[in-house]
């Protein structure tokens, strides 16, 4: 978990770096981009590069286009999800779809094919390293087990990753939109908290944030989206 954290942490300074400081800005588009991001490598375990970027821009579009109520009407209505060709509206999302479904396809497949499954390598095969030191989801997927012993099928992997992002990504981003408002919206748990960062310069420092009085209550401000009125 400790890893993740300070993905987290390094994903939020990269993204917020594009933002010029003392201007204001919509606080829920930065927030969508470092949750899909932080959903992109913990998840899905995907570095920089190719398959990243594409993956990256396919997936944004798609969860904005369903986070609209025209859009996501088409998910509940059959009637309306008729493919009438890549500029109707059910067309374009199952085309980006499916490109999405290839990519996820692709890292699985290169996953597959350069970290084998371990019950099957023989003893003269040597482990490799590099994939059992991975802590993304997709490789404890990957190296999971059902009742029989059998690992998860691509589809059913295909899946879990397309849960995992739709369950927590605007949810996240949601909640953490909401705390920053909340946060600027009360002087003295803004004020509290850049206390607290100030006394504590240097990134190691920041981890504790945690166990402190304001960085704990914003902490369960930031997971649940909601100003609790016993703060104070």
């Amino acid at each position: 978990m400790r890893s993740y954290g300070n993905l987290i942490r390094d994903i939020t300074e990269q993204v917020m770096s594009e933002y010029p400081p003392g201007q204001p800005f919509l606080a829920r588009k930065p927030m969508q981009m470092i949750s899909l991001r932080v959903i992109l490598r913990a998840v899905f375990g995907l570095t920089e590069g190719p398959r990243h970027q594409q993956l990256e821009k396919l997936l944004g579009m798609m969860l904005d286009n369903s986070s609209s109520p025209a859009s996501a009407s088409l998910l509940f209505v059959p009637s309306l999800r008729q493919d009438l060709g890549p500029l109707s509206p059910w067309g374009k999302f199952v085309r980006t779809r499916q490109q999405i479904d290839q990519l996820i396809y692709d890292e699985i497949a290169d996953r597959r094919r350069t970290h084998p499954d371990p019950q099957k390598q023989t003893d003269a095969d040597e482990p490799d390293s590099a994939f059992l030191s991975r802590n993304d989801i997709l490789t404890l997927l990957m190296s999971a087990r059902d009742e029989a012993g059998e690992v998860l099928s691509d589809i059913e992997l295909r899946d879990e990753l397309m849960t995992l992002l739709i369950a927590g990504h605007e949810t996240t981003a949601t909640a953490l939109a909401w705390a920053l408002y909340w946060i600027h919206r009360l002087p003295l748990v803004r004020q509290r908290l850049l206390h607290e960062l100030g006394s504590h310069p240097t990134s190691p420092a920041r981890e504790r944030l945690h166990r402190r009085p304001t960085g704990e209550r914003c902490l369960i401000c930031f997971a649940i989206g909601l100003l609790l009125p016993g703060w104070f």
